[in-house]
């Protein structure tokens, strides 16, 4: 290629392929660096097409179908060829969730579960109400997934939030993998009503990604298409802790005054910034607004400081203590685990924050998403900009 001899370059890069036809990651570094080799020589870069990827997708819909599912599920394995999809990433209730799923599988695709609650609180609270049937091929599909990740541990009951939770990450996962690969991230849909999965469905076009919805034909007599859902009021939230590593004779408060000062021109906390010896606990809505506030602590402090975030399920309840609101949850003991193995200037987080923040982000920032050990859960840090 260097040499310009297209020809025998492109007769080498099949070969090559034809040795690791499913080394995506190894297909996406070389794509990059050879579009960058072939601008700079004035080249075009089409015959590349042979590393293009396939798509990573996020599927959801609604929990009760009717009508013909075999035509159904035929259409589904029309989308999922036609899309070139070889990684799905989902929950799996009764009805459109397990239906995708089983075709993922039946198209040799790696299918990767995300579940808002553990397994079997789902399967008795998801899937089991719509019959055994259902439990059945749950149950098959879990033991054929490539992984199967829970969002809330521990959790007994389904609720909104826990439910919001679990597609965000899902939704979140097929794009960091798409970035992997130098790809595109598809969201495919199923439901016969406009309001079904509305979430889910909206979140995904609101972060601009691309979608396929399938409009099954409805009958007036199919069940609600609800899941039980709890009465506890939960949001997810998230937590950024921040740990100022200082020599014993530095200026703390001066320190301290530039930490609230780039805090007061950041995005505001859910509640007020809790400060105890040497660790800064600070709740924000979204991991983009935590994420931005880390950039600025990470410009003024640098090596001074360590930071981790989680998200997660949170109860914001009025404080009793003082003025304003107290988050209540799990999220920020998951942060002060992660200190502990954070070193000074890093910045580490979990899955559920990683993959919410790269569901929102530029494909700049995405990119810039590492995980750090190579298991799914992480942990995952940003590595600094440009």
């Amino acid at each position: 290629m260097l040499l310009r001899r297209m020809d025998e370059a492109k007769a080498a890069l099949q070969q090559a392929v034809a040795r690791g036809p499913r080394a995506w990651e190894d297909h996406a570094v070389t794509l990059r660096q050879f579009r960058l080799i072939l601008s700079s020589l004035g080249q075009p870069d089409d015959w590349l097409s042979i590393l293009d990827p396939p798509r990573a997708l996020h599927f959801t819909g609604q929990m009760t179908l009717s009508g013909d599912k075999d035509a159904l599920r035929d259409v589904v394995a029309g989308v999922l060829a036609e899309e070139r999809v070889a990684f799905g990433y989902g929950a799996l209730a009764a009805g459109a969730d397990i239906l995708v799923a089983e075709a993922l599988v039946a198209a040799g695709a790696d299918l990767h579960v995300v579940l808002p609650l553990d397994q079997k609180a789902f399967r008795q609270s998801s899937v089991e109400p719509w019959g055994q049937v259902w439990a059945s091929r749950y149950d098959r599909l879990l033991a054929a997934a490539q992984s199967v990740g829970v969002t809330g541990p521990g959790l007994d009951q389904v609720s909104p939030g826990a439910i919001a939770l679990g597609d965000e990450t899902a939704m979140g996962m097929a794009v960091l993998k798409a970035t992997a690969l130098a790809g595109e991230a598809l969201q495919l849909a199923i439901s016969t009503r406009d309001e079904a999965d509305a979430f889910a469905t909206a979140r995904w076009r609101a972060a601009g990604h691309r979608q396929r919805m399938i409009r099954p034909a409805s009958e007036a007599s199919a069940a609600a298409a609800t899941s039980p859902a709890s009465s506890t009021r939960s949001t997810s939230a998230v937590a950024l802790g921040c740990v100022l590593d200082l020599p014993p004779d530095s200026d703390r408060q001066v320190l301290l005054t530039k930490l609230a000062r780039v805090i007061d021109e950041g995005p505001r906390p859910l509640t007020a910034p809790s400060w105890s010896g040497h660790t800064l606990l600070l709740t924000y809505a979204t991991p983009g607004e935590a994420e931005a506030v880390a950039h600025g602590l990470r410009g003024a402090l640098g090596a001074q400081m360590r930071m981790a975030a989680g998200y997660g399920l949170t109860d914001l309840v009025a404080n009793p203590f003082g003025a304003g609101m107290l988050a209540m949850g799990s999220t920020p003991e998951t942060v002060a685990d992660l200190l502990r193995v954070t070193p000074p200037g890093g910045f580490y987080f979990e899955l559920c924050f990683a993959a919410t923040l790269a569901l929102d982000a530029p494909s700049d920032t995405a990119r810039r998403l590492t995980n750090l050990t190579g298991d799914t859960a992480g942990p995952y840090a940003l590595a600094p900009g440009a």
